[in-house]
């Protein structure tokens, strides 16, 4: 099927997003909070030493490492607890935040309290994240363990790829392609169980399978279009850290958390939109008004949706402004 495209879905999320911009930013911001905390942690209390680390690896007994630890005993156990607690709330504030966006994008606003509305089911989503995790583990496992085996067997195989980095950047690509694949399958996943939050796990990802078996591409698609964003993110805040590194800090986390509520709100319509049984058609024909509303019109080549105009298929009515509009044309024509 014909690729729509970033620009419906994008178009989509910012109008739904106006007016509301500080709140989704909020929600988004929130609902990674614990993983941002714990790069925050890692970045200025866990620097690598390298005479501490060559130390370490140079430990024969338990107890001469308790000795080397003994400084770092305290930052290791607080990077646990945030590590613990980033992997148990996490789950559960991502279904939030994923059910803000999508009632969003319906027209709904629930506010800040949304990103905590699928607290309700804190089991159930840590079940769906452990369960994808596992899946996309065992799907790259495909090709590593054949690999890791031949490695083992034949010694030749693990010279040649150390003295060919060509060779085993290709390895490490190949297993790579079932991690992507397999990722892309159950992205749907967590918005089937934040829409719907008495759908199973299991469910949910064999329903984001069939959904996503012909829409990988409009999937990467829409995400490849915000990489610009995120350059621009980290072009600012090199540039600003010039000046002031706790400026540009504040100045990219701010751009960052804008691209992460605007790219929530894109992926939302876009999960809206291959969860109807036509609604990559019906996009089409929005897509096409859209174009014509702008002066513009589906470039050659471009599929033309299935069905005509909405007025003229019936399916949906025109509003009011564009009756009343329609009405004053037949007025001033009569």
């Amino acid at each position: 099927m014909f690729g729509i495209g970033s620009f419906y879905f994008k178009q989509k999320a910012k109008a739904a997003l106006k007016g509301n911009w500080q709140t989704a930013m909020l929600v988004a911001f929130f609902s990674t909070v614990f993983m941002t905390a714990l790069e925050v942690y890692q970045l200025r209390f866990m620097q690598v030493d390298a005479n501490k680390l060559t130390a370490l690896m140079t430990v024969v007994s338990y107890t001469q490492l308790w000795q080397l630890l003994g400084p770092v005993k305290e930052v290791l156990l607080g990077f646990a607890i945030i590590a613990l607690l980033a992997m148990l709330v996490t789950p559960a504030l991502a279904l939030g935040c994923n059910n803000y966006f999508i009632k969003r994008i319906q027209g709904e606003e629930l506010g800040f309290t949304g990103l905590f509305s699928r607290f309700c089911i804190f089991f159930k989503a840590l079940w769906l994240h452990f369960l994808i995790a596992l899946k996309t583990f065992l799907w790259g496992m495909v090709v590593m363990v054949p690999v890791i085996v031949l490695m083992l067997l034949v010694p030749e195989v693990s010279l040649f790829l150390v003295q060919q980095p060509l060779a085993a950047s290709l390895v490490s690509i190949a297993t790579a392609i079932p991690v992507i694949l397999a990722s892309l399958r159950y992205a749907m996943a967590p918005y089937i169980m934040a829409e719907k939050p008495d759908t199973g796990a299991w469910k949910a990802i064999e329903q984001s399978k069939a959904m996503m078996k012909t829409q990988k591409m409009n999937y990467v698609s829409l995400t490849l279009s915000f990489v610009g964003w995120l350059l621009l993110s980290s072009v600012l805040q090199m540039m600003l850290g010039s000046i002031s590194f706790v400026v540009g800090m504040m100045a990219q986390l701010f751009l960052q958390t804008w691209i992460t509520a605007y790219m929530n709100g894109a992926l939302a319509c876009f999960y809206l939109t291959i969860a109807q049984e036509d609604g990559m058609d019906k996009a089409f024909a929005e897509l096409n008004k859209m174009l014509r509303q702008m002066g513009a019109d589906m470039p050659e080549g471009f599929p033309a949706p299935p069905f005509p105009d909405r007025e003229e298929s019936g399916e949906i009515e025109p509003t009011d402004d564009e009756a009343q509009v329609e009405d004053s044309e037949d007025d001033t024509l009569n």
